[in-house]
């Protein structure tokens, strides 16, 4: 039997991240300077893995102006092992498109048990949507969108799962996308 008829599924997911990344190459512009949001983010994210804190300026008080406290985060992580900071912000970003797209493939596949050429469809939208868009002018919303998709993905198989496993829904809450820091 051969590779194709046995893992199809597996086949249109290396297909997908193909197709992901030759539109990454010859249509987006990723030589943009950041958009001023997301540049703002990078400089709490920048200040944070330098040991600064979350400030805006270096030796004043904390700040709570990072609106995704995540993503700052992850980007401070990276930075932390090396990572420049564009740079940084970038993988997290395309590394949450391509997530994003087989999330929404396997999701169709698995959980609503759709035919093959809508579940690739409906990845393929997004893979060749305005996701990349996003990543190219350095903002962490495919980030946050990965999240908002993994939690309502848990969310789904927990509401179909009658009596659910202790893993499953701890797995929830840390999937959970709002991550946010809560200053009231």
């Amino acid at each position: 039997m051969s590779f194709v008829k046995r893992h199809p599924d597996l086949l249109v997911s290396i297909v997908l991240l193909i197709i992901l990344a030759l539109f990454a190459v010859f249509f987006v512009n990723f030589s943009i300077p950041p958009f001023e949001d997301a540049a703002m983010l990078m400089r709490y994210s920048d200040h944070l893995a330098h040991g600064y804190g979350i400030v805006w300026n270096i030796g004043e008080h904390p700040v709570d102006g990072a609106t995704d406290f995540l993503f700052m985060v992850s980007v401070a992580a990276l930075m932390k092992i090396g990572i420049p900071l564009g740079r940084a912000v970038r993988v997290l970003g395309l590394f949450s498109v391509a997530a994003l797209t087989l999330l929404i493939y396997w999701v169709n596949r698995r959980l609503w048990k759709s035919h093959i050429v809508f579940a690739m469809l409906s990845a393929l939208f997004l893979a060749v949507g305005t996701g990349l868009t996003y990543v190219a002018a350095y903002f962490g919303t495919p980030f946050f969108a990965l999240f908002a998709a993994l939690t309502w993905t848990l969310s789904l198989v927990l509401i179909q799962k009658e009596n659910p496993p202790l893993w499953l829904s701890s797995l929830f809450r840390v999937f959970r996308f709002d991550h946010r820091i809560d200053s009231t």
